[in-house]
């Protein structure tokens, strides 16, 4: 992933090398916003319902944070991802 430094800690769970090649992929939407580091924390919820929350933390010129849940990792992934790029689009001026 370029210079984005990424850390995962995956709980209650395992991920396939799919997801984290999927998890990757959207990770790289933030490369343009100079982050230098992320830290991907994936957290299985409750074992019968099979929901999971998904927080990252990203560096990119100050901390930003969100979290998600969702009942894939894609989905909640997706989610955070996206809260995040509109946190540093607001941060840069780039909201239209």
């Amino acid at each position: 992933m370029g210079e984005i430094q990424v850390r995962y800690d995956v709980q209650g769970m395992e991920m396939s090398e799919h997801e984290l090649k999927k998890v990757e992929r959207k990770l790289e939407k933030l490369q343009r916003f100079s982050a230098t580091s992320v830290s991907v924390v994936v957290r299985k919820l409750e074992e019968l319902s099979g929901s999971l929350r998904v927080e990252i933390r990203v560096n990119a010129n100050g901390d930003f944070y969100a979290s998600k849940e969702g009942s894939t990792v894609e989905d909640a992934i997706d989610g955070a991802v996206d809260a995040l790029v509109h946190q540093l689009e607001k941060r840069a001026g780039r909201r239209v």
